[in-house]
């Protein structure tokens, strides 16, 4: 995990207290203040293998340790179909998101064809047996 210190004007990212390089995964942290907690959708790539197909929502109390709270989207091809780059936005008890997507005519997974928008009820709410989120996109 890195961390860019606000008065660090030299701009280095710590990890853990030493200089490393960033990650090569982009990815939006927000501060929820009626929670306490920080939030992030991800690209779960793990446990079943994935890539970029399986945005997930995440917290910590602490920028250290991290929990998935529920698994957001899924499509079952990782090769043409994946949401990235995806930022987002607390409006009240919601998120609103929006993704680069690599949908159904993607050359490619990192190839988007779609920039597509979402809504996350009650975030706070979420568990992992909370159902997927709806989606307009076409299914092949």
């Amino acid at each position: 995990m890195y961390i860019l210190r606000g008065r660090d004007y030299s701009r280095r990212l710590l990890r853990g207290g030493s200089g490393r390089r960033p990650p090569k995964r982009a990815m939006a942290i927000r501060r929820d203040p009626a929670s306490k907690r920080y939030w992030s959708l991800v690209n779960k790539e793990t446990d079943p293998p994935a890539y970029r197909n399986t945005p997930s929502l995440v917290s910590s109390a602490d920028l250290r340790s991290w929990r998935v709270e529920s698994i957001l989207l899924r499509h079952e091809d990782p090769k043409n179909h994946a949401f990235q780059y995806v930022d987002w936005l607390l409006e009240g008890d919601d998120i609103i998101a929006v993704s680069r997507t690599a949908w159904d005519g993607s050359h490619r997974a990192h190839d988007a064809n779609y920039l597509t928008f979402h809504r996350v009820a009650d975030f706070r709410r979420r568990t992992l047996q909370s159902p997927l989120l709806p989606s307009a996109l076409p299914r092949s």
